[in-house]
């Protein structure tokens, strides 16, 4: 019974969360359909200290998302800077100077590592830069937690 209490109550916050979210990031065109009616509605029958702490975790999370997800970018492009920098060096070709103090280490194995990190650095950046992967899978990690703290 605590599970399923605690599974309607994680539901109900996020979509308090995301209605409340919703409704702060209005577009110039107004949605019609049957969510957005559950989303004024939940919005006008949720008391106010409820809705605060809820536009506040919904804000936080996402300013969290697209804080990531630029970091992420950023790594990625200095990867990819260094690939070209191994590629050069592979082909003899001269190689541009890079920031000051940066070097990279040549050895057998480094293009294959930096290509690996690459992969999983865009997997994850597939995940932040979709608002449906990043808040599907932290609603799932919160599930699996609690279902684990109950056993």
């Amino acid at each position: 019974m605590k599970r399923i209490v605690l599974l309607g109550i994680i539901v109900l916050l996020s979509l308090f969360a995301f209605g409340v979210y919703a409704e702060t990031n209005t577009t110039s065109t107004p949605r019609e359909d049957g969510v957005s009616k559950v989303e004024r509605l939940i919005a006008e029958k949720t008391p106010a200290f409820i809705k605060d702490a809820m536009q506040v975790t919904a804000k936080f999370l996402e300013d969290f998302r697209t804080g990531a997800l630029s970091s992420i970018q950023a790594r990625e492009q200095k990867i990819s800077k260094d690939l070209e920098v191994l590629d050069a060096e592979a082909n003899q070709d001269p190689v541009e100077i890079l920031e000051a103090g940066e070097t990279i280490k040549t050895n057998p194995i480094a293009r294959a590592l930096k290509t690996v990190q690459l992969f999983f650095l865009k997997l994850v950046e597939g995940v932040f830069a979709s608002k449906i992967a990043f808040y599907g899978i932290s609603l799932l990690i919160i599930v699996i937690i609690l279902r684990y703290m109950l056993d």
